[in-house]
């Protein structure tokens, strides 16, 4: 049996805000529902085990007039198999640990909005790889050294 190259050691929401943007209408009228999407994440290594990968990953849903108004965060712990390249490792956090965590991100919103008068919000599928390439392109890297139980922020989206 294969085991898997990246572990998920824990996971959990950090923040959840979730809101409906009434519609200047009157009662009954139907409209259609414009929406902004960010996504963005912060990837740290633990500075006493450089196998072990922090991720938060943010997703922001804004209405252009009304509609859901989403600012959420979710976050975990990986592990990489020792002894694996540094940009290796990197790479499997920031694209399979992303697509874990996006995944479940989707599924809390989803089941949260369900509970709002309003259809439930169904986060677009997408593709972490690209994603992740454009994250990557545009953004400044800072390094924060941090004592044995902090981690050393690789990057940040600027």
């Amino acid at each position: 049996m294969n085991q898997s190259i990246l572990r998920l050691v824990s996971m959990h929401l950090v923040k959840m805000h979730v809101e409906i943007v009434e519609p200047d209408i009157p009662v009954g009228k139907a409209v259609p529902a414009k929406h902004g999407f960010s996504i963005a994440y912060d990837v740290g290594r633990r500075t006493d085990d450089p196998s072990e990968y922090r991720m938060t990953l943010h997703v922001t849903i804004k209405p252009e007039e009304s509609g859901w108004h989403i600012d959420s965060a979710i976050r975990a712990v990986f592990r990489c198999p020792e002894g694996l390249p540094v940009p290796q490792m990197e790479g499997l956090v920031r694209v399979n640990g992303g697509t874990i965590l996006y995944g479940a991100l989707r599924g809390h919103i989803a089941a949260l909005t369900g509970a709002f008068p309003q259809m439930s919000l169904n986060l677009p599928t997408i593709n972490m790889l690209e994603v992740v390439k454009r994250i990557e392109e545009n953004k400044d890297v800072e390094v924060i050294i941090g004592t044995e139980q902090e981690f050393v922020v690789e990057a940040a989206d600027g």
